[in-house]
């Protein structure tokens, strides 16, 4: 008999428990997909980055020539200086004479070794080519093979042993169905692939500043050494280095110290742990297990109380029949048992569909880290600590609540359980603001007064829709992120292609082209940006500010900066700033700023940047051109269309984060407000009857119980605002700041907007049925609640 009544009693509650089942099914969800998709990476990852010996820091060179560099040039091979007198860059001396570039870039770094004792350092070389491979363009970097640190690892094959053998990563092959052995085109040169390989320094594939890490028209592989010496491409270098240091002690004793050191060309020092391509993706790894926790618990939390206050409230209609059974002998355990088998019948399976659904997609969203990122993985596997994590520890702790509330119902005698009494206690907090709203009428009174006299219920209301509402606000403010970091450029700028000139010879320039300086390491107040030389007049290269209005005149009168080098380097309009290119530098001012979020860089008047690099106005080294040059008469030839066509991949994966993030949210929030609103109206049985005795009609009584939550929802959404407002710039500036990356999420006005009017389509779509609910209520209602 005890066991058919709780059975009726939880039956009338089916879709409470319904949507209750959902929250349990998705905080098992998460938390399995995502605990299964990252370990499954971080352990192969902690012995690759130890095997690869991963650099603990690098250490980031200016192109530019100094005066060091030209001593050590004068003493090791002063011919170069004579036959090229005009010689300013390491990358151009790279070109005239290797030897008397080694010599240069070992003076660096012995020069930094002998001020700091406990680092090791080692030169990290690469090449980027570019060509086109299944019609696409495709960007390759070509790493020099190191001894020490960062060295290369192999996932399959064998490394390069002669000059047509070349590595690549597997996800690029994966994208062009290629494998071992196949043969790799390049610039009409045919290279026998022999292994797929990673490199620790290389976790994603950023290869400039802008967040493009798209792997099927990126990829990173490696060379014979003397193959990597006849391409004809652009050195690039950097320091990669490893210390016995903490990575405390190494900020205080070098980080802080080196740029007092007295060696200009050091443009960056950069933890591995905040290195976006290398080591910061570990961190993102365990940050993201961390987050993972954080949601499901929070997600399960808010499920918990509400099965807790469901229960609450089940066991007090049950009170009469409670107390006659146990005025019949029946003992708590025997009353207990019932509830608590039902309960663990209903929940077990929950919690299991949602465990299983989350390994179901581990393996996809696994999938969807290795699209961009480079790192070794293992197949997924059932792990026990995640199976008791994720299935076991909930369900115990669902049915120790239920067990404590229950035991807390039945520690009552038989004759209180079987004469209730409408109790006419209340709280503090409600007292207290009765006397505030003393003033108004007794429908607004109310509307209040009954939120507060279940703060508990009421405090996951708040919680509930805080999460929401962030969650909804920060789903908008990504929207169109893309767009900001690499299209509004590109549909602001009218050049299709970019022609970059061999160093030491000029290249054509037609009357539709425009000459341009472009230097890829100036120092900017000891930054290292790019700088690039326009004519004021440009029209295939246009400067806006964030109000959309052309600034390029400007550059005439001093530096304009770009939005990204502005958050950076946190340099504004009327900042005096140094600018050193080579051994010569100047200050200039900065007189404007362009809405330009995809890399640091600095637009200058080219004809004042050619007369402080050459003593004379006409210099360039590269073109832009609105139509395709021919790639003959450079040194190679970059196109913005392949550019775009490497960020649709990355647009497609954001677009698809923000739906998944804003469905979550609505979900979320629909059922906790439903759930929240039907229990409230239960509880407000007694008052609503007796209000429709007193003569109000469903549309009164509907604001009374209802109306508080509409209108503390719309206050905590607007709390939200500012909130959610700050949370993003701190976290545009904290990207910046340690990662010297742009996230820039942008925050509008119709964002609020239209978050505002979902939580009120929630809200109302959750009230409906509770609304429903309310006008059957009747006085005999109340009166059931209180016989025996």
């Amino acid at each position: 008999m005890l066991f058919r009544n709780v059975f009726r009693t939880l039956k009338k509650k089916w879709l409470q428990l319904f949507l209750l089942g959902l929250i349990m099914v998705m905080s098992s969800f998460i938390y399995t997909m995502m605990s299964y998709s990252i370990d499954t990476l971080l352990e192969p990852t902690e012995e690759y980055f130890d095997q690869a010996n991963q650099e603990d820091f690098a250490i980031g060179l200016a192109d530019g020539l100094f005066e060091d560099d030209l001593a050590v040039i004068q003493s090791n091979c002063p011919q170069v200086l004579q036959n090229h007198p005009d010689v300013y860059t390491v990358s151009g001396l790279y070109d005239i004479d290797r030897t008397c570039y080694k010599s240069v870039m070992t003076h660096r770094i012995e020069a930094i070794e002998s001020i700091y004792e406990d680092i090791t350092l080692e030169l990290r070389e690469y090449k980027d080519i570019y060509f086109t491979f299944n019609n696409r363009s495709v960007r390759m970097r070509v790493l020099k093979e190191n001894d020490m640190i960062n060295t290369t690892y192999v996932i399959e094959g064998g490394l390069p042993q002669n000059d047509r053998h070349i590595t690549i990563t597997e996800i690029f092959a994966k994208k062009h169905n290629l494998s071992i052995g196949d043969t790799l085109t390049i610039n009409e040169k045919d290279y026998e692939i022999t292994a797929f390989t990673l490199f620790p320094d290389y976790s994603l594939t950023i290869l400039s500043e802008t967040l493009i890490i798209d792997n099927t028209s990126q990829t990173i592989g490696t060379v014979t050494d003397s193959e990597f010496t006849r391409i004809n491409s652009d050195i690039g270098f950097d320091i990669a280095g490893t210390t016995s240091l903490t990575d405390e002690a190494f900020t205080d004793t070098v980080i802080d110290t080196i740029y007092d050191q007295g060696l200009p060309y050091i443009t960056s020092a950069t933890l591995t742990i905040n290195n976006m391509r290398s080591g910061a993706i570990y961190s993102e790894l365990s940050g993201g297990r961390a987050m993972n926790i954080f949601l499901s618990l929070m997600i399960a939390s808010i499920g918990l109380i509400i099965v807790g206050i469901m229960i609450s409230k089940v066991l007090s209609q049950q009170r009469g029949p409670i107390g006659i059974l146990k005025a019949m002998g029946y003992t708590n355990t025997e009353i207990t048992l019932p509830y608590i088998l039902f309960i663990a019948i209903l929940a077990l399976p929950t919690i299991i569909l949602g465990y299983f659904i989350g390994w179901y997609f581990a393996e996809p969203f696994k999938n969807i880290y290795l699209e961009f990122y480079l790192l070794p993985y293992q197949a997924i596997e059932q792990d026990i600590s995640t199976v008791f994590v994720a299935i076991i520890v909930p369900y115990l702790f669902l049915l120790l609540i239920s067990f404590v509330i229950i035991q807390k119902m039945l520690k009552k005698d038989p004759v209180t359980l079987l004469n209730p009494v409408v109790t006419s206690q209340t709280n503090k907090l409600v007292t207290k603001l009765s006397v505030l709203l003393k003033p108004f009428n007794i429908k607004t009174k109310l509307k209040h007064l009954l939120l507060y006299r279940s703060m508990v219920k009421f405090l996951v209301f708040l919680i509930g829709i805080f999460f929401a509402a962030f969650t909804i606000l920060f789903s908008f403010s990504m929207t169109g992120m893309m767009d900001r970091m690499i299209y509004d450029y590109y549909e602001n700028t009218h050049h299709e292609t970019i022609g970059y000139c061999d160093y030491q010879s000029s290249c054509p320039v037609s009357d539709d082209d425009e000459k341009v300086i472009e230097l890829s390491s100036v120092l900017v107040n000891e930054s290292n940006v790019m700088l690039i030389g326009l004519d004021q007049s440009s029209d295939i290269h246009p400067l806006y500010n964030d109000s959309g209005e052309i600034i390029t005149e400007k550059i005439s009168d001093g530096l304009v900066i770009t939005s990204s080098m502005h958050l950076i380097e946190n340099i504004d309009i009327g900042d005096e700033v140094s600018v050193q290119v080579g051994s010569d530098s100047t200050t200039l001012n900065v007189v404007g700023i362009t809405e330009e979020y995809g890399a640091s860089k600095a637009y200058y008047s080219r004809s004042s940047l050619s007369a402080f690099l050459m003593d004379n106005t006409t210099y360039y080294n590269a073109v832009y051109s609105q139509t395709n040059l021919n790639e003959d008469n450079y040194l190679h030839v970059i196109s913005t269309n392949d550019i775009l066509k490497q960020a649709e991949e990355m647009q497609a994966f954001f677009n698809m984060f923000i739906m998944i993030m804003i469905s979550v949210s609505i979900v979320l929030g629909t059922i906790i407000i439903y759930i929240l609103t039907l229990l409230t109206i239960e509880d407000n049985f007694y008052n609503i009857s007796l209000f429709k005795v007193m003569g109000y009609n469903n549309k009164e009584i509907d604001k009374m119980i209802l109306g508080g939550y509409l209108t503390y929802g719309v206050i905590i959404f607007l709390i939200t605002i500012p909130i959610a407002f700050a949370g993003f710039q701190f976290m545009e500036q904290f990207f910046a700041d340690f990662y010297g990356l742009l996230f820039p999420v942008s925050f509008k006005l119709w964002h609020a907007v239209l978050g505002l009017g979902i939580y009120l389509v929630i809200f109302y779509l959750g009230a409906l049925n509770a609304k429903h609910h309310l006008n059957d209520v009747a006085l005999q209602e109340a009166m059931k609640m209180y016989q025996v």
